[in-house]
């Protein structure tokens, strides 16, 4: 976490170097990116340790992920569990955040259901990297635009968003594996236009409150999960505040 913190840090600080006092970056107008199409919810597939890699990477992790897919024992959802239960959540949160903060979003089923978007490929890179996405969705970035014209003229959307989740569990105390734990979430967001250039961008990071026991790195998986929903809901309330 100190890690983490000092990187972050460093960049900020080269940041202010490179800008200096000459240019201050415009405040984020949300009527002005309204009414803002959401085009994009995905996550990482398997909830890691934070600052770790995942064991399984591109298509080893999609095949594992689809060899996993209908496991239900409590050992192989212990070490293995996965983002794709919480995927419809997160993106329910995009819809209760993004809205609080004055951001008007385009009605969702007007937008998955649109021919433009429908006829919208994955993201070949995510896709081999396995990400998990919320229903409806395709994977897709800003640089993504064959679906947006299609989008903006079904929806009037004045913009496009971007969500991305890494979900992850973080340990609270103690020493290695064993102690206590929680789960984290970075949200990162982006608003771009129909060409893809970006109009802002942020990410932050939340942790829950509760903690649970782990012992040589296993943990109830049940007690962990529940926690997500809220630590979802505070990351992505952190990133919109950020824009």
């Amino acid at each position: 976490m100190k890690k983490n913190g000092m990187v972050l840090a460093a960049m900020a600080g080269a940041a202010v170097l490179l800008t200096g006092c000459a240019t201050t970056k415009a405040a984020f107008n949300p009527a002005a990116v309204s009414p803002a199409a959401v085009m994009s919810v995905k996550a990482n597939y398997e909830i890691n340790w934070y600052g770790e890699d995942p064991e399984t990477k591109g298509a080893a992790a999609g095949l594992l992920n689809k060899l996993i897919k209908d496991k239900t024992d409590e050992k192989t959802q212990n070490l293995l569990a996965r983002t794709a239960p919480l995927m419809n959540d997160a993106a329910a949160a995009v819809y209760e955040v993004l809205p609080a903060a004055g951001i008007q979003l385009a009605d969702r089923n007007a937008v998955l259901n649109s021919a433009a978007y429908k006829a919208a490929g994955d993201n070949r890179l995510y896709a081999a990297a396995a990400y998990e996405k919320a229903d409806g969705y395709k994977l897709l970035g800003a640089k993504d635009t064959a679906a947006a014209a299609g989008v903006k003229e079904a929806t009037g959307a004045a913009s496009f968003i971007y969500v991305t989740y890494e979900i992850n569990k973080v340990i609270g105390s103690g020493v290695g594996k064993n102690g206590s734990m929680t789960a984290c979430v970075t949200a990162m967001i982006v608003v771009a236009d129909a060409e893809g250039k970006e109009i802002a961008s942020s990410h932050a990071y939340a942790e829950g409150k509760e903690k649970i026991a782990v012992v040589a790195g296993i943990y109830d998986t049940e007690k962990l999960v529940p926690m997500y929903p809220a630590v979802i809901r505070e990351a992505l309330k952190k990133a919109v505040e950020k824009l």
